[in-house]
């Protein structure tokens, strides 16, 4: 039979010679996946740093374009509010002028029709006069042929 090993030493060295080789191969190994662990971290963070950019770049860019196009359409009804404005103001003249114009129009007419009846009435007197006269001739042509 074997012997015992007589100190931590000795089994140590025993375990050197038959698992030594194997055990720095495995160390290797294993420090290797390690590094490759290291490395993919390191990568993934760059990875994701650099999607983090480009997110906030679209997001910016995003929020960029909102902005302006929100600038743009608070422009655009500005403009609509202020042609509005300035349409209504041009109405607003354009119907005083016409209000104006037509009251004008309509003193004129009242004037030409108070004119026109006044004529009418000066007419009508001078036919009821010319007729008062020519009944009163017919009369009295009349009355000394019947005597």
């Amino acid at each position: 039979m074997a012997e015992k090993p007589k100190s931590p030493d000795e089994l140590l060295q025993i375990r050197e010679l038959l698992f030594g080789n194997e055990k720095r191969d495995i160390d290797t190994r294993v420090s290797g996946l390690e590094k490759d662990v290291v490395d993919v971290r390191g990568t993934i963070s760059d990875v994701d740093t650099a999607l983090n950019k480009k997110i906030e770049t679209a997001s910016s860019g995003a929020s960029d374009d909102v902005r302006a196009l929100n600038e743009e359409m608070l422009s655009r009804l500005n403009g609509m509010d202020q042609t509005i404005a300035d349409n209504s103001a041009a109405a607003a003249e354009s119907l005083s002028q016409a209000v104006g114009s037509l009251t004008s129009e309509l003193k004129n007419l009242g004037t030409q029709l108070n004119e026109t009846t006044r004529k009418l009435d000066e007419e009508r007197e001078r036919r009821e006069m010319l007729s008062n006269g020519l009944r009163a001739l017919a009369d009295a042509m009349m009355s000394p042929s019947t005597q």
